[in-house]
């Protein structure tokens, strides 16, 4: 809920479909919201804090590192991991923004010795990649 003032609370997770975030400890740390139809943003998660930062965390990252398995794939949002995990793929996890973070990157290495982007192309998460890493078309992962 927040707050507009007058004591006018917006439930700004309002018709999303809403999933837990964890941390690799398997605590609840935040929530994130998807939509079910074209509305935007598609994705909206809880504000970040000092527990919780969406550069720094994984979603799934605490079923994943359980899969056994040396690789780790990541996709973009959360309805992509869980249908991945569905069909039997466990070793998969999601970013929780529009771009692989550094952060994100050394936290996957920890439980991978092969990370695996399987990203949709698009412009965004293209230009943004490409930016922090100097217009290299190779990861620092």
């Amino acid at each position: 809920m927040v707050n507009h003032g007058k004591g006018q609370f917006f439930d700004k997770f309002k018709s999303r479909l809403m999933f837990p975030i964890k941390d690799v400890q398997d605590k609840v740390i935040a929530f994130g919201g998807r939509v079910l139809d074209d509305s935007k943003p598609k994705y909206i998660n809880s504000p970040e804090n000092i527990v919780y930062s969406k550069g720094r965390q994984l979603f799934g990252l605490n079923i994943a590192k359980k899969s056994g398995k040396s690789k780790i794939i990541i996709v973009e949002g959360y309805m992509d991991a869980i249908s991945l995990y569905q069909r039997g793929i466990t070793n998969v996890v999601a970013s929780l923004g529009t771009a692989l973070t550094e952060a994100q990157g050394r936290l996957l290495r920890k439980y991978a010795s092969q990370i695996i982007i399987g990203y949709d192309k698009d412009r965004c998460r293209t230009s943004s990649y490409n930016e922090r890493n100097g217009n290299s078309t190779k990861s620092r992962l």
